[in-house]
This record gives structure tokens, sequence and C-alpha cells, in this order.
């Protein structure tokens, strides 16, 4: 059975791969509090974000497990956002939690 509810954000894990030499990556995981939106308002978000960090700007609630140089926590604030969505390896991480938890699409276990 499944039952209509109205669910307005989610703690979404993101995993980051961060690149090493020779080829090889590291995985991170931190996890961002999502607004959960219906198809018609991410189309329009889509459409008129300047590119995808905007996006991420607009949809990103919280977050926690994010820290910065010095192993302190890294306040979730829009210039730190901007910061993380510099890097196009974490950007992109962010990006696929954000269409996963629209789609539900969680991890198989």
């Amino acid at each position: 059975m499944f039952k209509m509810q109205s669910i307005e954000s989610v703690r979404w894990p993101v995993e980051v791969r961060i690149p090493r030499d020779g080829g090889k990556t590291t995985k991170a995981t931190f996890f961002c509090k999502f607004r959960l939106m219906e198809q018609p308002d991410i189309d329009e978000l889509v459409r008129d974000s300047a590119n995808d960090a905007e996006l991420l700007g607009q949809v990103i609630l919280d977050w926690e497990a994010v820290l910065d140089e010095q192993d302190q926590p890294l306040p979730c604030t829009p210039d730190n956002i901007a910061a993380l969505t510099r890097r196009v390896f974490v950007r992109t991480a962010m990006l696929s939690a954000f269409f996963r938890a629209q789609a539900g699409a969680g991890e198989k276990n």
C-alpha cells in the first residue's frame, strides 16, 4: 500500500570520490539535507539556474560531516556551498545525490 504524504526535505548521503595519483580515488561520504520538490518545480529550477552550483545553492538546506582543512565542522552557508561546488568531483557527487533523493533511489542492500 502507498500512502500519499507531503515530505519537505530529506537527509541523503553524498558519496564523493576524491581523485588521487595513478587514476585512483578515495571515497568520502557526508550528508546533505535536500529540499524535496515536485517535478514541475525541478524543471523550472533546472531551466532558471545559471549553472549546477546555483541549482545546488537552492536545494541544499544543511549538511553534516563536512570538515574544513583544520578538521573543524564547516557550516552550511551559501559561501561554503559555493566553495564546495567549485570542485567538480564534489559538485558532481552532490548533484547525483540530489537527483537520487528526488527519485527515492537509495542504495541497494
